[in-house]
């Protein structure tokens, strides 16, 4: 599915339920035809295994999601809104992708599990995000990894 006319098809066919383009060519002028068409979400086929299950939730629950280049061209603004974690914030974000729970994280930062609980609550305030998968992407949108 290539041209601007194939997304405009999918996502009429697809009534309320959201598009995902998930594809390998994640040129500006692609995202932005799929975006403009109608689409959800544009994933570009280099997203990890891992990570895709975790888009693919975001665009259900709502959200939309673009390749990181894209986005941050699209608002720089976003880019450089600051994020006011600590380090020891910085340091449980960085281990949420790993799907550690709280008592997990807890034990390897030598920390009491209902201080990392708060820890994840205050990242997920700070990043205004409803989860930890949110918390993730929304991290790497904001360049802390």
């Amino acid at each position: 599915m290539h041209r601007v006319s194939d997304v405009r098809k999918v996502v009429k066919s697809a009534l309320q339920t959201p598009v995902v383009i998930f594809s390998g060519n994640a040129s500006d002028e692609k995202v932005s035809d799929a975006l403009t068409q109608g689409a959800k979400g544009f994933i570009p086929k280099v997203v990890p295994l891992r990570d895709l299950s975790t888009a693919i939730e975001l665009v259900a629950a709502g959200e939309s999601l673009v390749p990181m280049d894209f986005a941050r061209k699209a608002n720089p603004a976003r880019r450089a809104k600051p994020a006011f974690l600590s380090s020891l914030e910085l340091d449980v974000l960085h281990v949420i992708p790993l799907g550690q729970t709280n008592k997990l994280i807890a034990f390897e930062h030598e920390l009491s599990e209902s201080t990392t609980r708060m820890q994840v609550r205050r990242i997920c305030q700070e990043l205004e995000a409803r989860s930890r998968a949110q918390a993730d992407v929304r991290d790497k949108e904001l360049c802390h990894i």
